[in-house]
Formats: structure tokens, sequence, C-alpha cells
């Protein structure tokens, strides 16, 4: 027997779109198309499929809250949406080079959980309960709520690309359309490149940067290594001593690529068929293609950009990157126009 998200898609595929409302099994199918053998099928699981559909809306619980904010509402064209970015350093270059027809959003729980580390309200995630599939979830309830009109356009860097991919699928599995998803050099969760394979790999990008670049990659890399070596010896001397050897405030986004590292060790992806692009770093850590490939049915676009995973967002590689993403846009033959919502 297939798995109920697999019933879900399949369905979808064929135009059948399905939903919940006040417990009941409600669908919409093109006339004449819905196969007998699905309509009994749906029939026999309805149970399973309104308690799928219905985890899927918000959890109260949830420990940090969600926020969608504007970074540039006024355009005239589709809103795109930022999964897991509020790095000003990322965001503003979109501000300064994407066309202001785009309206620009986040979707982000960061600000919060930043927040909270801060503040030395707990010392590990593992008692979130978050997963990715919950934070996506949770995501999707806040953009719903922003925007139900499809379609949706959605945008993540690094781990961020991973929740932007599993909101795709929820959406998907909901019914609703994601007319384009953005990977920025966003690791796929399937890889399995052992550690010995991944050290090699990462020797051999650090020594094709070297080669290429010479001081400028080493001045970029630099600052970087010695925030990681004052992380390790912070956290060491603390357990070691209960005293702080640095103030670790500026380095807490080593915490949450942490938190973001355990999330994605224990995702499992599903396949997914809709319209993805992954923006590659040429000087990245690690190839990233092949498994995206493999979970996207080989449709994959694939657009390398010069610079490391940070570095693609610097001066002149982030124009490079902005302008192919306008051409991805320029070349879509379903350009929605913004609407009051």
């Amino acid at each position: 027997m297939k798995n109920i998200d697999q019933l879900i898609l399949e369905s979808n595929n064929l135009g059948i779109k399905l939903w919940v409302e006040e417990d009941n099994l409600c669908y919409r199918a093109p006339k004449g198309l819905f196969p007998p053998e699905i309509k009994t099928e749906l029939k026999e699981r309805k149970a399973e499929l309104i308690s799928f559909l219905q985890s899927f809306k918000q959890s109260d619980h949830f420990p940090y809250p969600v926020t969608l904010k504007p970074i540039r509402s006024n355009g005239s064209r589709f809103p795109l949406y930022f999964i897991q970015i509020e790095q000003q350093s990322l965001i503003n270059p979109f501000v300064k080079y994407l066309d202001s027809k785009y309206s620009i959003y986040s979707i982000s729980n960061l600000g919060e959980i930043m927040a909270s580390l801060l503040a030395h309200k707990f010392n590990s995630f593992d008692a979130t309960g978050t997963t990715v599939e919950s934070l996506a979830t949770q995501y999707i309830d806040a953009l719903l709520k922003f925007q139900p009109q499809e379609p949706y356009y959605l945008l993540g860097f690094s781990f961020g690309g991973v929740v932007a991919y599993e909101m795709a699928i929820q959406l998907k599995v909901m019914g609703k359309k994601v007319e384009h998803l953005i990977l920025l050099d966003t690791a796929n969760p399937l890889s399995t490149m052992n550690i010995q394979e991944l050290k090699k790999e990462r020797i051999i990008k650090h020594l094709k940067g070297l080669i290429k670049s010479g001081p400028v990659y080493i001045k970029e890399r630099i600052p970087w290594q010695i925030s990681r070596l004052k992380y390790w010896l912070s956290k060491k001397y603390d357990q070691l001593f209960n005293k702080k050897l640095f103030d670790l405030s500026p380095l807490i986004v080593l915490d949450i690529m942490k938190y973001h590292n355990q999330l994605q060790k224990v995702y499992i992806p599903q396949k997914y068929n809709g319209k993805v692009t992954l923006f590659s770093a040429k000087e990245g850590n690690s190839p990233y293609q092949d498994v995206w490939g493999k979970l996207t049915d080989n449709t994959l676009n694939v657009i390398d950009i010069p610079g490391t995973h940070d570095g693609m967002f610097e001066e002149p590689n982030v124009q490079i990157l902005i302008e192919a993403l306008e051409k991805l846009f320029f070349a879509s033959t379903e350009l929605i126009e913004s609407r009051s919502i």
C-alpha cells in the first residue's frame, strides 16, 4: 500500500485537489478525469487523509513564533519569499540589485531563536521537538494567512533551502501551486558522502579556490576559521571551568548552524516534481546537484555562481546571482501581478 502523502501527491498530479473543512474531506477534480480506483482508495482511506491534512495546521505550542515581515512590499509583480533568511548581509544585495517591481518578504523564526539563546533561556535545542517538517508547517501557516492565493515563489539559502523544499512538498500536497523553488547553495539531506570523502572534496575545493583567487580566497576564509576556533575554545573552557573565555554573542550563528545540522541529519525528504533551480557556489564545499537531481526526477536547473558558500553574496558575485535570478523570472510564462492581501 502506498504512503498517504504519495496518494495525495498522485491525486494532485491528476488535478484532484483535496482539503478538509469541518472534519469533512473535500475534493475538486477535472470533469471526467477522476479515475475510479483513485476515488475508491480516497474513500477507503478517508480517516487517514483527514488526519494527515489536518496535521499541517498551526501548532499552538510551538516555542518560537514565526515572523513574516516585509523587506520591500511595493512591487508590482509577484512576491518573493525568503525562507529562514534574516541576515542583513544576505538581504541587502537583493534590495539593492533586484528589480524593484518584485516585492520581497522573509519568513523565519531565527530572530526568536537568537533572542532566546542570548537570554540563556535554553542550552540545547533537543527539548524543542522541532523538525524540518514542523518548521515548514509553521512557515506555511504564516504564508497562507498573509497570501491565501497561489502561486508562490520560495527562495532559501543553505539550510533555509531545505525548509523551502519541504514547504513546497507540503503546499503541493495541499493543492497549492509553487511556481518556482529557488535553492541557494543548499546541501542535500540525502547526500551519502562519508566524512573522508567530504574532507577530500573540501581540500580539493580549497586548493582550486587558492589557485584561482590566491590571497583574496585566503582573506575570505581566515575570519571564518578564526571564529570557529574561538567558538570551540570557549565551549571547551566553559565545560572545564564554568567560565566564559570569549563573548560568544557575535558567534551565535555557529549555535544556529549546529541546530540546523541536527535537524537536517534526521530529515528524510520526499520527491518533488515542481520547478526547482539550484544556484551552486563554484568554490563551495561540496557538489549538491547530483543528489538534488535524483529528488527532482532530474528536472533540476543548476546555475553556477562565482564564490564560496558565503562569498556568492559578495561583490561582484551577488550581482551575477541576482541577474541570473531575474532571467529566471523573465522566462516564466506566469508572472503574477501582486494583489491586495
